[in-house]
């Protein structure tokens, strides 16, 4: 959301960050899709995007449909995207919102992700890739890693494989 939308906002009262300070108002975050001179909308029209993520998610990626699942030990601590999930415009899709509530430093509260720490990845967003919802911001691979119950964004160039896990 760039920073007049979010004045904006606070001038009608809606202000885009939820009420316990963790993140992102998810009420407030749509896209806007264009529609034919009919009116048959070409895509989704503005629509929230939480209840098209929240389908998307109870389909399985193809990370989970394998039996296993890669796993890598963080080596650069410096190659974290740790403010990932707070909805700007520029920012990634995620995958589910179990995951982009739990994927950032403004929420992980005392957990800090620090070298050496490891964990299966989960999902990863490649640079130009046809669908959004697998497309990095960046110009490199971003691997999201589930390390206790918290996802941590973090550059391809900041992990090193460990393994893979099962299911």
């Amino acid at each position: 959301m760039d920073p007049l939308s979010v004045l904006h906002s606070w001038l009608r009262g809606t202000e885009p960050y939820n009420d316990s300070g963790c993140g992102f108002r998810y009420d407030l975050y749509k896209r806007e899709v264009a529609s034919d001179s009919d009116g048959n909308s070409v895509g989704p029209r503005t629509k929230d995007v939480l209840d098209e993520r929240i389908e998307e998610s109870s389909q399985p990626d193809s990370a989970e449909t394998e039996s296993q699942l890669e796993r890598v030990t963080i080596t650069d601590a410096n190659q974290i995207y740790d403010t990932l999930n707070l909805g700007r415009r520029i920012d990634v899709l995620w995958p589910s919102l179990e995951m982009l509530e739990r994927g950032g430093r403004n929420c992980w509260g005392s957990f800090v992700p620090v070298e050496g720490m490891e964990g299966p990845v989960v999902h990863r967003w490649t640079p130009h890739h046809a669908d959004p919802q697998f497309r990095s911001h960046v110009d490199r691979t971003i691997f999201l890693v589930r390390i206790n119950n918290y996802y941590v964004p973090v550059a391809e160039d900041g992990v090193a494989a460990v393994g893979t896990t099962a299911l």
